[in-house]
């Protein structure tokens, strides 16, 4: 009997995306055993009250240029595409549809695992995808009924400060120099 694909996930609004979720894709796929990894831009999480400030076209393309040395991760438009908020369970969903078989895992920082269960739908994720726990400065504790394994990696590095370092300066270190030379040709973030 063949071993099923196994298939990482990795949402986010990527506004923009930054060198901390780089080397976060470059560990998993350099240490851990899946045969793809979708990284998937959100339209607009239920969990943020404001919208992403670069476009829905900017933020696929960014993470395309960001991404393109990396061989296991594609990028999926599926929640872009959508005219509502980016709910996880309806991505599992239309996944399991585009990919029959597959073995999911969902990848997600230590913050948004102590609040999984108030997500929509939990009861139906946890029993269809494991989850990958990135474990920043707190300790994961275990959640009943919850397949997840963990991963120590630490990053200081978020968006925001990406987005006020390029208000200030027009510049950021903090980026992929492809996506800093789209972020200036664009004049994002000014």
């Amino acid at each position: 009997m063949d071993t099923p694909e196994s298939i990482a996930i990795f949402g986010g609004s990527f506004d923009p995306i930054h060198k901390g979720h780089i080397k976060l894709l470059e560990t998993v796929s350099d240490s851990l055993s899946f045969d793809r990894i979708l990284l998937v831009p959100c339209k607009q999480s239920p969990h943020k009250n404001a919208a992403p400030q670069a476009t829905d076209t900017q933020r696929l393309e960014m993470c395309r240029l960001a991404t393109q040395h990396l061989s296991l991760v594609k990028v999926n438009d599926y929640e872009i595409k959508k005219n509502t908020p980016s709910y996880s369970w309806m991505t599992v969903r239309h996944l399991q549809e585009e990919y029959p078989g597959c073995e999911f895992t969902w990848i997600l920082g230590s913050d948004q695992w102590d609040k999984l269960d108030s997500w929509s739908r939990f009861d139906e994720l946890r029993h269809q995808l494991r989850f990958l726990v990135v474990e920043r400065q707190s300790s994961v504790t275990p959640k009943e009924g919850v397949a997840h394994s963990v991963l120590e990696f630490n990053t200081p590095i978020s968006s925001t400060q990406i987005r006020e370092e390029l208000s200030l300066h027009n510049s950021s270190e903090l980026t992929p120099l492809p996506v800093l030379d789209y972020i200036k040709a664009q004049q994002l973030y000014q």
